[in-house]
């Protein structure tokens, strides 16, 4: 799906109308805990911000690092949801890393050929639509 100028403008206003819950202060603090790890995946993967690489492992994992990040199956064999066979070329056990660098491949560059180094991770827009796309539209 393409980012369109009226789908980022229904992103803003969806933003824009999102009330804070108790459970965003569960989330948070579960996401900064991880924050020094999602920093090193991001930089190691065309600098995606800390923040994204944390959003999803809260979505696909509750922040277990036990998980592969593509869909939280457990790290000691490949992935038998969608995407099953994960990760390729390797065998398990893996590492968190290993599986945050192969989903965010396959997520950012295999599935939607994005160019990373001129996406705007500042512009809610493109967030959204990305976090979006990441679990299917």
């Amino acid at each position: 799906m393409k980012l369109t100028t009226q789908l980022s403008d229904e992103y803003e206003e969806l933003w824009k109308s999102c009330k804070i819950t108790k459970n965003v202060s569960w989330y948070s603090r579960r996401m900064f805990k991880g924050e020094d790890t999602y920093r090193a995946i991001g930089k190691k993967f065309h600098n995606v911000p800390w923040w994204v690489v944390g959003c999803i492992h809260g979505l696909e994992c509750s922040f277990n690092f036990n998980q592969h990040l593509h869909n939280g199956d457990s790290l000691k064999s490949k992935t038998w949801r969608v995407p099953s066979g994960r990760i390729p070329n390797k065998n398990a056990p893996y590492s968190f890393e290993e599986s945050a660098l192969d989903a965010l491949h396959l997520n950012l560059v295999e599935k939607r050929k994005m160019h990373l180094d001129v996406f705007d991770w500042n512009d809610a827009g493109n967030v959204f639509w990305f976090f979006e796309g990441y679990n299917g539209w």
